[in-house]
Order: structure tokens, then sequence, then C-alpha cells
């Protein structure tokens, strides 16, 4: 009975937005181990949950155009400044991160002049050499309309749909490799 009395009076006393527990223990307030570690999680919970709305403000923030900026965003990036340089960092790294993607996706096609130049050059290259080695990604036959192999139309797609199915269940990737042509 005496230690639910306690608990009571802490809990009146600390709420869980209330003092750290080396603040309780200063209110006159002793705790046990266990009740000192819940109360610093707690703690720690609070803060890492401030942090996180801090940093949402201040992105929130430099997401508005510097002439747009209400007076609290101005003082709230001022007040901030090195968290916010931090997070104005992050968020130019990951624009130009999205940024060179969406040029790496790009496919770009050459006009039929420089396309003729750049053949003539590869003509001269190849035919100047004893040996030559052509090594490109899948992606240089679909942009010449040739089937991929395993894309949802491709070759190996459409062969395994059509492949009867044995004991074990469709054709093992064993069978497969040998099939493999050599020029």
């Amino acid at each position: 009975a005496a230690h639910a009395q306690h608990k009571l009076w802490i809990e009146r006393l600390l709420p869980m937005d209330g003092p750290t527990p080396s603040e309780a223990n200063k209110l006159g307030c002793p705790l046990s181990a266990r009740e000192a570690a819940k109360l610093e999680r707690a703690s720690q919970a609070r803060a890492a949950e401030e942090a996180k709305e801090l940093a949402r403000q201040i992105k929130a923030a430099l997401r508005t155009p510097a002439e747009e900026r209400s007076a609290a965003a101005v003082s709230l990036l001022s007040t901030h400044a090195e968290e916010a340089s931090r997070l104005q960092a992050a968020i130019e790294k990951h624009a130009a991160r999205k940024a060179a993607d969406a040029a790496n996706v790009a496919e770009i096609e050459d006009d039929a002049e420089v396309l003729r130049e750049k053949l003539a050059t590869l003509t001269d290259v190849v035919r100047a050499s004893k040996h030559v080695v052509v090594y490109t990604g899948a992606g240089i036959s679909t942009a010449a309309n040739i089937p991929d192999y395993r894309g949802p139309q491709g070759i190996w797609t459409q062969m395994k749909a059509k492949a009867p199915k044995g004991p074990l269940g469709s054709v093992s990737s064993g069978s497969r490799a040998g099939s493999v042509d050599k020029l």
C-alpha cells in the first residue's frame, strides 16, 4: 500500500512531460532504478520528438522562398542557423541526386549527321583493329527494337510460360546454362 501511494505521489509530481530523473531527485522524490530508467527513456523520447518536430518546421521554412517567409520562419531559421544550414545542405544534396538520376534515365538520340560521324569513326577503329570486343548493356537491344530477354514480353519470359512443367517445376537454371551460344 505504501508503494502504491509513493507511486501515485511520483506520478502526480512527475507527469510524463515532467522533469528528468535527476530533476526528480532534486525535488526530493526518491526514485527506484526502474522508475528512473522509465523517466529517462520518456525524457529521451520527448527530446527526440522535439528534435524531429523542429527539423520538420525548419524544412518547411526552407522550402518557402526567402521573400515569402513569415517573420516566424525567418526567426526560426536565424535561431537555429546551424541546423538550418545542415538541413539545407541535405535538401540540396537530395535534389542533386534526384536530378542526376533523372539525367541518367534520359535516353539521348543523336541527329543523323552526328550519328554518321560517330559511325565513320567507329568503322575506322574497327577496321584498324586486330580484335574487337563489344560490351553493351541491356538497353542497347531494346533501343534498336530488338526484344529484351527477361522483361514482361521478353524471350525468356515467353519461353518459360510455354515450357512444360516437369516433376520439379519449370525448366531449371542448370539446364539453361548450357544453352549459351558462342560467337
